[in-house]
Parts: structure tokens; C-alpha cells; sequence
């Protein structure tokens, strides 16, 4: 079920991160590439970050919003500066960003199955969280919770306002994760924690679990399903 992945016939093949869907309209995320299905056939679906060095972290839905979260190469970063080759200008650019404190990351949102896209990255995020990488996404009605290491912030409005959070459950974005409405949101890699407003507090929400190591977080019809090194356990 490979067609029209670029990939699909490279031995150092990108990892893909997630599938999820909206209706009938399916969507993989992988680290360098976000793919819509469409007949049978899979298509990359350009949303032209603000420059050529971007991988992407994370892919969110709530309704009919799809939201990704896009991050720098820092692969591309661990060169010094005096290392850089003249071609490598752009990097050198990068790297004075950096040093700037400005936003290592840039949220999208999309409201026509990925058709078109507009940036809504926070402008009033704190220098910790703008220096933040490895960004996850978890979003619910109108609400969309952003986490960056044990930092994040708060959209009530589909990324058009934000609020800062403080300190959160260290959530990397490969952290499963689910959200139940604008307040109630799980997460948890080796536990599972839970809000019940909005972000700005958590606690560990694990009564009746044995064992840890999170590998996905579901939410459907009322309850939590959560399916871990070994089994799988509801709520």
C-alpha cells in the first residue's frame, strides 16, 4: 500500500510518525514529508516551510483542522560556522537564528484537507519554549495544546492566540497522546498523565495499570484505551 510514496524503493527509508484521517480522507506524516490519499494513491502534499532545512515533528486533527508542527535539521546545525562551506549559506542564516532566539519551530493549519495552509506559530512564546525542538501536538474541539520538552503553550481559538503553560510532563513528539475536549488531554511515554484544564496542570493517571512503555493512546466512544509493551488496558 506504498504507491506514490517517493521512498517506498530507498533503503534509508523516513520513519513514518503518523496516519490519522479526517472523514473518509486519510493522512501519513513522516519526518520529511506529509502524504494525503487520494484513489488508491498516496500524494505529497507541499506546505512550503519557511526554508529548505525543515523535517516535521508532528500532525494533529480536531474536526476538520490539521494541524503540523515543523522543525529545523538539526543534523545540519552541528557544523561551526567556520566549518561551513560558502554554498552553505543558508545554514549560516539558520545558525544566526538561533543565536537570535527566535522560534526553532512553525506551526501550520489547514482547513481543506491540506489544500492550503496558514502559519500560526505562536509570536509570544517564552525563550524557553522558542528554543524548544522535538515539538508535539495535541489537539481537541477548538483547543491545541503545543509541547516542546517539559514546556508548552495553549491555543483556545485554532492557533489564532496563545498562552504559555507551565512546566508539563516531558512529552517529545513521539509521545502517544489523546485529547477528549477543550480540557481534557492524555499523554505519556512511560506514564500516562492527564489534564482537566486545559494544560495547566497534570497528574499521573495510571490506577489499575500494570506495567509501562506507552506505544499509543486512544480515545473512542467514552473511553481510553491504552496499549503498552504488553498489552492492552481500558479506561
Amino acid at each position: 500500500f506504498n504507491d506514490g510514496f517517493k521512498f517506498e524503493a530507498e533503503a534509508s527509508a523516513p520513519k513514518i510518525t503518523t496516519v490519522t484521517s479526517i472523514g473518509n480522507t486519510v493522512f501519513v506524516l513522516t519526518d520529511l514529508e506529509l502524504y494525503r490519499l487520494h484513489s488508491g494513491r498516496w500524494e505529497e502534499l507541499p506546505i512550503e516551510p519557511p526554508n529548505t532545512f525543515d523535517s516535521f515533528d508532528s500532525l494533529a486533527v480536531s474536526g476538520n483542522d490539521l494541524y503540523v508542527a515543523a522543525c529545523h535539521d538539526y543534523s545540519r546545525m552541528k557544523i561551526k560556522p567556520s566549518e561551513l562551506k560558502i554554498d552553505d549559506a543558508e545554514v549560516k542564516v539558520h545558525l544566526e537564528s538561533i543565536k537570535s532566539g527566535k522560534t526553532r519551530w512553525t506551526l501550520f493549519r489547514s482547513t481543506d484537507l491540506g489544500n492550503s495552509w496558514v502559519e500560526i506559530t505562536p509570536q509570544n512564546a517564552p525563550f524557553a519554549m522558542r528554543q524548544a525542538i522535538d515539538i508535539k501536538l495535541i489537539a481537541a474541539d477548538e483547543t491545541l495544546l503545543v509541547a516542546g520538552g517539559r514546556h508548552g503553550m495553549r491555543s483556545r481559538d485554532d492557533g489564532q492566540t496563545w498562552t504559555a503553560l507551565g512546566e508539563i510532563p516531558y512529552t517529545p513528539s513521539y509521545t502517544p497522546a489523546a485529547g477528549i475536549n477543550d480540557n481534557t488531554f492524555y499523554a505519556g511515554k512511560y506514564e500516562v498523565y492527564r489534564t482537566t484544564d486545559g494544560g495547566e496542570s497534570w497528574h499521573p493517571f495510571m490506577r489499575g495499570m500494570i506495567g509501562t512503555g506507552m506505544r499509543n493512546l486512544v480515545a473512542f466512544k467514552n473511553a481510553l484505551y491504552v496499549h503498552n509493551d504488553r498489552k492492552i488496558v481500558k479506561s
